[in-house]
Parts: structure tokens; sequence; C-alpha cells
């Protein structure tokens, strides 16, 4: 009787340890290195939680609320390129799912997950002189998936999305280029690719059925994009070159298009729609 209440009690001790509730709840963490924080809280039923640490001053802070939620963090580095790399995440509701990837150092990611059936998955890379890659997601509703890219240095992501079955997909590569996106509504897309120095891409979305695609290659590339309202309007914006800046407005009604195609450096190009139906393409190039 003893002993089986000393194995009782460890069972009980093990749980508290991470957080966890009866269930089939499992976390397993695997560290290497020094001054490792890594704090996982699960609640509820079949959530699991891997986390892999290499180098130093790594931080995780992981808590999982529902059923079936499933995270896995990996950083890694070693002490001549990896400083202070840091994640937390949350989530909350059914299946949702999150993967992250962070190498070399000053990485950053914050993502917190609302509803069921969310996905994210979001990689960040360095090589050489890379540093203070960042990323900011938020997602509430359902169904919402979100796949980040970053590479080299000083890159930065913020995206949120609100509603239900909306999906974003950037892409970054090689320095101080941002992306700033926001979705509320129904079955929104956006892809951004970003290649090159300094170049923004800003992006609100708002209704439903909307599409956006942005692509820039060069430096300092400029793109802002609106969607208020209505329903399936779309946009493609393409930039290659430098200094070039495309503002693409669109406000209520349907069926409204979009193109705007820069080839060369420091062109501008404005389209604003309302309405039904309207259609707008322009080529600008030196």
């Amino acid at each position: 009787m003893i002993r089986f209440k000393l194995i009782l009690a460890l069972i009980l001790l093990a749980q508290v340890m991470h957080g966890q509730t009866l269930g089939s709840n499992e976390a397993n963490v695997n560290q290497s290195g020094d001054k490792h924080l890594h704090i996982v809280e699960q609640k509820g039923f079949s959530n699991s939680a891997f986390i892999s640490a290499e180098g130093e001053r790594h931080r995780a802070n992981v808590s999982q609320s529902g059923s079936e939620n499933d995270v896995e963090l990996k950083q890694s580095g070693n002490s001549t390129e990896v400083v202070n790399n840091q994640a937390d995440i949350v989530q909350e509701g059914n299946e949702n799912v999150v993967k992250a990837n962070q190498r070399l150092r000053n990485n950053k990611i914050t993502l917190s997950q609302s509803g069921e059936g969310n996905n994210a998955d979001v990689y960040q890379y360095g090589n050489g002189p890379a540093e203070n890659n960042e990323l900011t997601l938020n997602q509430n509703g359902s169904g919402n998936t979100a796949t980040v890219r970053q590479t080299r240095y000083n890159q930065s992501a913020f995206i949120e999305q609100v509603g239900s079955y909306n999906t974003i997909e950037t892409r970054q590569q090689y320095a101080n280029n941002e992306i700033n996106a926001y979705q509320n509504g129904l079955a929104l897309e956006a892809e951004i690719k970003q290649n090159g120095d300094a170049n923004k891409s800003y992006l609100n979305q708002a209704g439903s059925s909307h599409s956006v695609l942005l692509d820039q290659v060069g430096d300092y590339n400029e793109a802002n994009v609106l969607q208020i309202g209505g329903t399936n309007n779309s946009t493609g914006v393409s930039q290659a070159g430098v200094g070039n800046t495309a503002d693409v407005w669109q406000f209520c009604g349907q069926d409204n298009s979009a193109i705007i195609m820069q080839m060369g450096d420091m062109h501008k190009a404005t389209v604003i729609q309302s309405g039904s139906g309207n259609m707008a393409n322009i080529k600008q190039s030196n």
C-alpha cells in the first residue's frame, strides 16, 4: 500500500512539473548548452509539445488548452552565432498546430492561436551576420493557416488573422525586409514574397474571398494594399528594381481586379477602386 501511494505521488509530481492535467498530454524537452528556460503547461486531452534547444540563453514558454493541440519548436546554434532566442506560444481550442524553427542569434517568436483547426509554420534562419529576426502572429477563428519563411538578418513580420479559413504565406530573404499583414473576414488569401534589402509590404483585408499576391525583388520597394468590404476582389503587385511604390485601395464592391507591374527604379503607381467589375492594369519600366 505504501509503495502504491509512493508511485501515485511520483506520477502526480511529474505532471505538475510540466503543468499537465490528467489525459494523454506529452511534453518532451531536449537541452544542450546553458541558461535554457522552458515552461510547458498543457490542459485537456492529447496535447503534445516537443522542444529542442542547443546553444545558450534560449527561452520557450508554451501553454496549450483544449484537445489535440501540437507544438514543435527547435532553437539551435553555437556560442559564436546564437544569443537570446525566445518563443512564446499560446494555443486554445481544438486541433491547433504550430511548427517553429529558429537558428542563429536574437530571433523572437510570439504566436497565439485561438479557435479550432488553426495552423502556423514559422521558419527563421540566419547565415553569417544574420540576427534580429522577429515574428508576431495572432490567429483568431477557425481553419486559419499561416506559413512564414525568414532568412538573413533584421527581418520582421507581423501577421494577424481574425475570422475563418484565412490563408497567409510569406517569404523573406536577405536584409531589413518588413511585412505587416492583417486579415479579418472569410476565405481571404495572401501571398507575399520579398527578395532583397529594405522592402516593405503592408496588407489589410476585410470582407470575403479576397486575394493578394505581392512579389518584391530588389531594394527599398514598398507595396500597400487595402481591401475593405465586398467580395472576390483581387490584387497583384510585382516590383523589380529599387525604390518603387505601389498603392492599391479596393473599397466594397465585388469582382474588382488590380495589377501593377514595376520594372526599374523609382516608379510610383496608385489604384483606387470602388463598385463592381472594375479592372486596372499598370505596367511601368525604365
